[in-house]
């Protein structure tokens, strides 16, 4: 069954859900003018599967092209503000948004565990659709553990602890263990990262604006010449992935792309410093300038470029991707005519290199945007 199939049906079962049901798990039914407004913004890079009550938001199967379909992100969105990741499957966030909820807050431990079969009946049938094999068993472990809130409140550490041990528990992949290990390093105010040499997946747009930020807060204690790439840092991510701009330690998967873009990039062209010929050799250094130049107005024409350059001349279709998810973004805050060419650029790369699945999500959501 496609990804498309599967949410279609998870719509089917929200229609047949009783307003209890719904309001116990957090599922809700999706207008389709609301889906409409987050893909002329630039989010026709995610199916949106899930309404979420607050500023007409949503949550969303993120499009990762190169990977299977129950591979992808999952994370959340409000047409205005950039795209949350926060899970990096859906059987995932299928599992730990409930286990999140039951370990943060008392009265949601209370609930779920005091009407467990009713939880169980409504939440089974969406687990199951999307490939999950068991009866929720670690949703229910957490449930039912005596020990979890053997004292009426938790700290700000122990949440953290939490919040650390589930995600681990969920997703032990060697990118996660490397964002946990990133986050407590960071938690050291003069801990400054070099750049990843490993895949980050998911967590990509965390890390590398954190470590952008990072090194502009540091440019006092450090000379150009190594501050230099880490500003560079800042461009290289797919802007659009973040959330609130909570502290790194309070939401570790969320940050702002245009509070951790702007600084960096201003430090790195700053007119009392000459670039390297490494980083003005980087095809992503035009973005840079241009972000520099047109500031609050940048429209991603840029990240529209550089995204050609990278399939046609430097066979980095990853990159390409990546640089257009950006420009659906800025072009989603000041040239909003240009999304469905930035889309069709889309769906051409995903035709061109056989990424299937993600090129059927993309016509799909060009209809919708359509009308």
């Amino acid at each position: 069954m496609s990804i498309i199939s599967r949410v279609e049906r998870f719509h089917e079962l929200i229609k047949s859900y009783s307003k209890e049901q719904i309001n116990r798990i957090g599922t809700y039914e999706l207008d389709p003018t609301i889906i409409q407004n987050h893909l002329i913004r630039g989010k026709w890079n995610c199916l949106h599967f899930n309404a979420t009550p607050k500023l007409s938001g949503t949550e969303l199967i993120r499009i990762v092209p190169w990977k299977k379909s129950d591979e992808w992100y999952v994370g959340s969105s409000t047409p205005y503000y950039e795209t949350t990741n926060d899970y990096p499957t859906m059987l995932t966030y299928l599992q730990e948004h409930s286990m999140r909820m039951v370990i943060e807050k008392k009265s949601w431990f209370d609930s779920y565990r005091n009407n467990w079969s009713e939880v169980l009946d409504a939440k089974l049938p969406i687990y199951q659709l999307f490939g999950g094999s068991d009866n929720l068993k670690k949703l229910y472990d957490y449930v039912h553990d005596d020990s979890l809130w053997d004292a009426p409140n938790i700290d700000d550490q122990e949440l953290f602890f939490r919040r650390k041990k589930l995600s681990l528990l969920l997703d032990n992949s060697h990118s996660n263990n490397y964002l946990w290990r990133f986050i407590e390093n960071m938690q050291k105010g003069s801990f400054l990262p070099e750049t990843p040499q490993i895949e980050l997946d998911m967590h990509e747009e965390r890390v590398l604006s954190a470590i952008s930020a990072r090194a502009y807060l540091s440019f006092t204690d450090y000379d150009f010449e190594r501050l230099e790439e880490l500003y560079m840092q800042a461009v290289l991510f797919a802007h659009g992935f973040g959330a609130e701009g909570d502290d790194l330690w309070v939401n570790p998967r969320a940050c702002e792309t245009a509070g951790e873009v702007f600084n960096p990039i201003d430090f790195l062209l700053d007119e009392d410093e000459e670039n390297s010929e490494k980083i003005k050799n980087m095809p992503e250094y035009h973005i840079a300038l241009a972000i520099k130049e047109q500031n609050e107005s940048y429209n991603g024409v840029a990240h529209f470029e550089v995204a050609a350059q990278m399939d046609d001349l430097y066979n980095e279709p990853r990159k390409a991707w990546k640089y257009l998810e950006s420009a659906g973004y800025w072009a989603g805050k000041n040239l909003a005519a240009s999304q469905a060419i930035i889309l069709e650029a889309a769906i051409h790369l995903c035709n061109r290199h056989g990424w299937e699945e993600a090129e059927e999500v993309l016509h799909f959501n060009k209809r919708i945007m359509n009308g």
